[in-house]
């Protein structure tokens, strides 16, 4: 890839579900998840803002299991595809104890073109 450096902002962060983040049944609120997964891809496009368009252009988001109430998560992010027009981010949300995640989701990023 020609002249475009991505550069971001961290790879990974991890959180504790505490009590406003949960359902009475203690699972963590999908909408949460969904906020904690869109807000760390703002990360990583933000700082590539000058050459990525900042509204994905595709998403796909996968539920696979539930989080609970004091569970450590980790978020990760990776780059899934990249060639010269398009980025796939991948974002994968984990439980500390087990590698299996609880979520993935990708967004699909367009890079702006030269001028």
């Amino acid at each position: 890839m020609e002249n475009k450096i991505l550069k971001p902002a961290q790879d990974s962060f991890e959180f504790v579900v505490n009590k406003r983040q949960v359902s009475k049944e203690k699972t963590l609120h999908s909408s949460i998840l969904f906020k904690k997964v869109q807000s760390f891809a703002n990360e990583f496009i933000i700082p590539n803002k000058n050459i990525l368009d900042t509204s994905p252009k595709s998403f796909e988001l996968n539920f696979i299991q539930n989080a609970y109430l004091n569970e450590e998560l980790v978020v990760k992010n990776q780059i899934k595809k990249l060639n010269s027009t398009y980025l796939i981010l991948l974002i994968t949300v984990s439980k500390k104890t087990q590698k299996d995640p609880i979520c993935e989701a990708t967004f699909g990023y367009t890079f702006k073109k030269a001028s």
